[in-house]
């Protein structure tokens, strides 16, 4: 996000900066987990999530259709 966009939340605008990113990767701090659930126009619901290890390499996943 533009910096004028970023909250003030005490961290630093460096700090914001990395967070402000939809997929967090840093050194000491990032995203464990993205999950997406479907519905499709026949009511079935798909849910799907992908875990993270260290440096944004993925991990496990798991689908499951309701």
């Amino acid at each position: 996000h533009p910096d004028e966009a970023l909250p003030s939340t005490g961290v630093g605008l460096d700090r914001e900066r990395e967070l402000s990113s939809i997929f967090v990767a840093t050194p000491v701090y990032g995203t464990r987990s993205s999950a997406v659930l479907r519905r499709d126009t026949q009511g079935r619901i798909d849910f799907s999530e992908q875990t993270w290890e260290e440096n944004g390499v993925a991990g496990g996943a798991v689908c499951i259709t309701l």
